[in-house]
């Protein structure tokens, strides 16, 4: 029986879809606040314009303009300031809400795994009852031969040992399933 790779949790946080998605949205909102941020700065232009007007007598053969502009609201009566304090409130909120993705998904592994034991374990158990029944049947085939028990007793025997064959069967698929949860829960092999 394979036993499953362990993957450290941070391995699984760094695989799983919704852990990114969550930091995209941090980074999404640590840009916008930058963005809002750089409104407070004044926007300043500079221009030049050369023209060289052909055909023409009473204009002048060579003009040239040079221009700065500045634009700045410096009277917005704390608005621009009220926006950025809500982006900063927004990253906060993008960082909580990365954080409860990752404990969900910590949360999630950690329970997958703990499935993944318990299935291992029951298999290992019906095991060994698949074992003793094969036991018990070999001891009660032997018990008839020598006519010391009764036919009924080694067809019991023989439903025992087919109930503890499908028992290990059942266990054997519940911890296949288990491992396939707990591989998805990791993220996969990627």
């Amino acid at each position: 029986m394979p036993r499953p790779r362990t993957v450290p949790s941070s391995q699984a946080l760094r695989r799983r879809p919704e852990i990114k998605e969550a930091e995209l949205k941090v980074k999404y909102a640590q840009y916008d606040r930058k963005i809002k941020k750089s409104e407070l700065i004044p926007e300043i232009g500079l221009a030049f314009n050369y023209v060289s007007p052909l055909n023409t007598n009473f204009l002048p053969k060579n003009v040239a303009g040079l221009g700065v502009s500045v634009s700045w609201e410096p009277f917005d009566w704390g608005r621009k300031k009220r926006e950025a304090s809500e982006k900063a409130r927004s990253i906060e909120q993008a960082a909580l809400a990365l954080r409860e993705a990752e404990n969900s998904v910590q949360a999630e592994v950690n329970a997958k795994y703990r499935k993944l034991q318990q299935a291992r374990q029951m298999l290992v158990v019906n095991r060994m009852s698949q074992e003793s029944s094969v036991e018990k049947l070999r001891v009660m085939g032997n018990r008839y031969k020598q006519q010391a028990a009764l036919l009924n007793d080694v067809l019991n025997a023989q439903a025992a040992l087919a109930e503890a064959d499908n028992q290990y069967q059942q266990a054997l698929l519940a911890f296949w399933s288990a491992r396939a949860d707990f591989e998805k829960a990791v993220g996969g092999d990627q």
